[in-house]
């Protein structure tokens, strides 16, 4: 057809590929030297400053249901040097979707935050649902509990390996949800999981630290930044979280604090989180005003406001939400301070006898 020889169009998608290949190729030699260069800490320090280009190659695992809306296409793509690891491993149920990709990986990061045994529900990327507790049922337990209207339909996780007893509560207080995500699961669990329909099982195996930063790209570029590590009283927060009221709590219930704390930073801003012990029992989030979340997140937890725990990623701008906090009888606040009006806020939590910490370090998630 071409008088013996290849035609433009077969070269140039030869090309292609051949230069395609030898990038990824000399990326893995550059990752190589930079993550031995006594500037980089297995490729990302927090203390040097960011590299100046970043050239990514990323290759196709698997093509997905769909995107974010079923007519839209959609596939899940690796770092070119790590086309054979999976971040994890899914044991039972129907191909992921985008949504289900991006719902795992906020179940995985929710739970990571936690030390302790814990879980969580998630819709939308944003929790609904947190809780501590010595069993991994009774976390689960709680965690739905929190707000089991908004949990139906969502991503049930758990930081422990599921047994069958965390896997009975699950469909004891939640009759449909889509995906399970856990460490592992005992061999019981998944025998009685893996007879309910519409059901994904994903083992994630140990979380780890996750990766030392976030990329998140726009229309116009790429936007990288140092990931938001898990608060640690010793590691992560500035201070030790200061008490700015004349009320004050017990090295107790500080922890308890602590946790509405850790949850709060999980949720998208602007983020409210109410708590009970080691319990959310209320969350407002993603609203543009602050006072707005604090108001959803109120008439989320009900009559379990009274005598709870608030948490707030980023300072108050103005006392109104103090106001709110008031009426519904919460004892607490924490929240990182920093506002040219702080004084007015701690002053109204005097005015009502509310306890108020201040932490120091901001946490916004958009």
């Amino acid at each position: 057809a071409n008088r013996g020889a290849t035609s433009p169009a077969l070269r140039r998608e030869l090309a292609r590929k051949v230069f395609q290949r030898t990038a990824v190729y000399d990326q893995a030699i550059a990752d190589f030297f930079k993550s031995r260069s006594d500037q980089w800490d297995e490729g990302w320090d927090k203390d040097a400053p960011l590299p100046e280009r970043m050239n990514l190659s990323y290759s196709k695992v698997q093509d997905l249901r769909y995107g974010e809306n079923p007519h839209q296409r959609a596939g899940f793509y690796v770092p070119s040097w790590k086309k054979n690891e999976k971040p994890f491993e899914q044991l039972y149920g129907k191909e992921l979707s985008y949504n289900n990709f991006l719902d795992i990986e906020g179940a995985i990061d929710v739970l990571r935050e936690f030390e302790e045994t814990a879980a969580c529900v998630v819709k939308h990327s944003n929790p609904c649902g947190i809780a501590e507790a010595k069993r991994t049922c009774d976390a689960l337990y709680q965690a739905i509990e929190c707000d089991s209207m908004s949990a139906f339909g969502g991503i049930l996780g758990v930081n422990r390996p599921c047994d069958l007893k965390t896997a009975e509560v699950a469909f004891e207080k939640l009759n449909f949800f889509e995906v399970f995500v856990a460490p592992s699961f005992e061999p019981a669990a998944l025998r009685f999981l893996k007879a309910r329909k519409n059901l994904r099982l994903i083992a994630t195996g140990s979380f780890g630290d996750g990766n030392p930063c976030d990329m998140r790209f726009l229309q116009s570029g790429l936007l990288v930044q140092d990931r938001d590590r898990p608060v640690r009283l010793d590691a992560n927060l500035k201070h030790t979280p200061r008490f700015v009221t004349q009320k004050q709590l017990s090295a107790g219930e500080l922890e308890d604090l602590l946790f509405a704390f850790k949850c709060v930073k999980t949720v998208k801003s602007n983020a409210i989180v109410i708590t009970q012990g080691r319990q959310t029992v209320g969350i407002g989030a993603g609203q543009m005003s602050r006072v707005d979340s604090v108001e959803i997140a109120c008439r989320k937890a009900g009559y379990r406001t009274d005598g709870g725990f608030l948490a707030s990623d980023a300072f108050f701008p103005m006392p109104d939400s103090i106001e709110v906090a008031r009426d519904y009888k919460l004892r607490a606040i924490i929240q990182p301070g920093g506002s040219i009006r702080d004084a007015d806020v701690i002053a109204a939590c005097d005015r009502f006898g509310i306890a108020m910490a201040f932490t120091g370090q901001r946490h916004f998630r958009h």
